[in-house]
């Protein structure tokens, strides 16, 4: 069963009020791509996906189909050694959180509006990570985006979770005013769209939709779409051959257990020669050239090619060069281990004027002097904790490296090759 008609049961048989975590028919069958999926605040759709590194396949396992959550009867007590002092300075951050929201562009617009940055600059996938510009990016963009929700009943500014004052979610509608798919972020789009050539928002809506009832990784999905594009098992842009092709692994045939396995799978099974994985894992939405620190975090992160773990976003920021990218990779990599054991990031982003505080309020949980440099030190632990992890499960430094053809082939949009050296790679976490 999908999760959408999981969803569905649970919530006549438990209450419309009840949270679910539930994996879809590619969980079941133990795809590498498998998702874990979370009903939505609010609307319970489910839509949140924990996506990345099989997890729907590890509960699928076990199995597990779902966990229904409850209201508690009773609210949790925190215990606080100063809990006066905890919520003065909690009060403060948020506050400073809820400010810079304002101004930004995932509060007003959502994570697509990442594509107007990246579609200008080069940093956009297109084609199979090809380092072409897409020029008919804004048609997969902000403007396409808000226009569809204002004349369609859609809805952006929404918060995924309580006591969320960011509020980058959205809920995206089709043509005819119904429900198509929530949570419709910038990867999904970058991915399914210009790395596929695709340029038709409702299409990449569908595919979303369609990746969340399944419960697959959309960036794994549609990274090995385009690779399947590549290797000419379809042509660059079709939509319907590519929305027959994601039905396969819900069918479960031959060649849709080796799309629901991954990128990776499905290039080594048609021989194609750029796959665009790091650890075994798919690419991100952005190019390594053309955002030379983000392709540094890509190749040393230990989940492999994860943006979230120290974006640099681009030429804006790096101007496509080499220069202190290793230095900007590492401290943006401690940051977010910091940020991951704490809030989401794109909260975290906002806190950097009052960072101190968050040592103050560690201090008012659990008593102690944390003070932020300990907070720091943490993130460093965290790193070296996850990277001693893949040592054990037998990774070297051959791992951390993107593929070849980043390193040898020049990005057509501004010819910049993925020129970080063995050495920088190396050393990057000899704190």
């Amino acid at each position: 069963m999908g999760n959408y008609d999981l969803r569905e049961k649970l919530a006549g048989r438990f209450g419309e009020k009840v949270a679910t975590i539930t994996i879809g028919s590619a969980g079941e069958m133990g795809y590498r791509s498998a998702s874990i999926h979370v009903s939505e605040f609010g609307a319970g759709h489910p839509s949140r996906a924990a996506a990345r590194g099989g997890l729907g396949a590890v509960m699928g396992s076990k199995g597990l189909k779902a966990i229904v959550v409850e209201k508690p009867t009773e609210r949790f007590k925190v215990e606080y050694a100063d809990e006066g002092k905890f919520r003065e300075t909690c009060t403060l951050v948020n506050k400073v959180i809820a400010q810079g929201a304002q101004n930004d562009p995932f509060h007003n617009i959502g994570t697509i509006s990442t594509i107007e940055v990246t579609g200008a600059n080069g940093i956009l996938p297109v084609d199979n990570f090809s380092g072409k510009l897409f020029p008919a990016y804004q048609e997969v963009g902000a403007n396409k985006f808000l226009t569809n929700l204002a004349t369609r009943g859609g809805k952006n500014k929404l918060a995924c979770q309580p006591g969320c004052v960011v509020q980058c979610s959205n809920c995206y509608n089709d043509a005819n005013g119904e429900y198509l798919t929530s949570g419709f972020e910038y990867e999904t789009i970058a991915l399914f769209g210009p790395n596929c050539h695709i340029s038709d928002l409702d299409s990449i809506a569908r595919m979303d939709r369609f990746c969340d009832d399944i419960g697959v990784d959309t960036i794994e999905a549609a990274n090995a779409i385009a690779v399947a594009m590549e290797a000419g098992k379809l042509p660059w842009g079709d939509v319907d051959t590519t929305l027959a092709l994601l039905s396969e692994m819900k069918e479960a045939t031959e060649f849709g257990r080796i799309l629901g396995d991954g990128c990776e799978a499905v290039g080594k099974h048609l021989g194609c020669k750029r796959i665009p994985v790091v650890k075994h894992q798919a690419m991100a939405g952005y190019e390594p050239r053309n955002t030379k620190g983000t392709g540094i975090t890509y190749a040393t992160s230990p989940m492999g090619a994860d943006h979230t773990a120290g974006l640099t976003m681009g030429r804006a920021f790096d101007d496509a060069g080499r220069a202190a990218q290793a230095y900007a990779s590492n401290k943006l990599q401690v940051a977010m281990c910091i940020a991951d054991s704490m809030m989401c990031i794109f909260a975290f982003a906002h806190v950097v004027p009052v960072m101190p505080k968050l040592g103050e309020m560690m201090d008012a949980m659990y008593g102690g002097n944390y003070g932020f440099p300990r907070l720091a030190a943490m993130g460093v632990k965290t790193l070296l904790t996850e990277r001693g992890y893949n040592k054990m499960a037998g990774m070297t430094d051959a791992d951390d490296r993107l593929p070849e053809f980043f390193y040898k082939e020049r990005s057509a949009a501004t010819g910049s090759v993925f020129d970080i050296n063995d050495y920088e790679l190396e050393v990057l976490f000899d704190f």
